[in-house]
């Protein structure tokens, strides 16, 4: 963000996990949620898929149902953890990209926000109890 080499990014990037580690701390336990969930489900489909295939007599070659099915399990988990390492790459980059705005500006009419109006109301939708944000943000060309 800053355009500056690797050694003092990486101090900037501990610096900010460091002053906000309850937020990325309860941000990454429900995004490990979620992804683990998605595992399952996704690993859950292709086992359930290759069984009724089976049992509807489309695969004749086998006749163990157990080394397949387990084969099979264990690719799609592979799979999907490497898909939903992508995803969770970018639920870190977002979520530091969150905390640098959060530590450098302040909101005010000098050093406003660079939310957008989607990600403001989402990130801060119990500031106010009416449901209105406090954040100012910065209009930008995309909207």
């Amino acid at each position: 963000i800053e355009s500056s080499s690797f050694c003092p990014s990486a101090a900037t990037a501990v610096g900010l996990l460091l002053s906000n580690l309850a937020d990325i701390s309860a941000s990454n336990f429900i995004s490990d949620a979620i992804f683990i969930f998605c595992k399952i489900c996704i690993t859950g489909i292709n086992v359930l898929i290759m069984w009724a295939l089976y049992n509807t007599g489309l695969v004749t070659d086998s006749k163990v149902l157990v080394l397949p099915l387990v084969l099979g399990g264990f690719i799609s988990w592979t799979l999907a953890s490497v898909f939903m390492h992508v995803y969770d790459a970018v639920q870190d980059t977002a979520l530091m990209c969150y905390c640098w705005d959060k530590e450098h500006n302040n909101g005010t009419e000098d050093s406003p926000y660079y939310f957008n109006d989607r990600l403001q109301s989402i990130l801060n939708k119990f500031n106010d109890h009416r449901g209105r944000s406090t954040r100012k943000v910065v209009p930008t060309d995309e909207e």
